[in-house]
């Protein structure tokens, strides 16, 4: 999602070129939220991000975060507890909304875009009452 915004509203002509190249390249994450958040009245995902990185980072890539979801006691299982799934499903719902606006934004659609900052901001309020933490 980050990714296809800094495309459309942050990367050069030559930078565009380079990420099209078979195995292009990409600027960082991180400079690309700080690309994308310059083009917004205040910053949304840096805020956002800085903590979550090494999290994000650790599911995608299969480290500590995966582990750890895995290990009980001395085995290695599929088992989340409730506290994980409710996190894991808190992230994908963020994420899934996040990239639905970014598309509505993309085409223009101004009654998605209001549907899904509505949904997001409801999101957050649920979470706010949760007292939802990320890892």
């Amino acid at each position: 999602m980050l990714h296809g915004i800094w495309l459309r509203d942050c990367a050069t002509d030559s930078q565009k070129e380079l990420v099209a190249m078979k195995d292009g390249k990409w600027p960082t994450i991180a400079d690309i939220i700080k690309e994308v958040d310059s083009q917004c009245e205040q910053p949304f995902f840096e805020p956002k991000y800085k903590k979550l990185l090494g999290s994000l980072s650790s599911l995608t890539h299969g480290l500590s975060i995966q582990a750890s979801m895995r290990l009980r006691q001395k085995l290695l299982a599929i088992e989340p507890t409730q506290e994980e799934l409710t996190f894991l499903l808190q992230e994908i719902c963020v994420f899934a909304i996040l990239s639905n606006l970014a598309i509505a934004e993309i085409i223009e659609n101004q009654e998605n875009i209001l549907n899904f900052t509505n949904m997001f901001e409801e999101l957050v309020e649920i979470m706010k009452l949760n007292n939802y933490k990320r890892a």
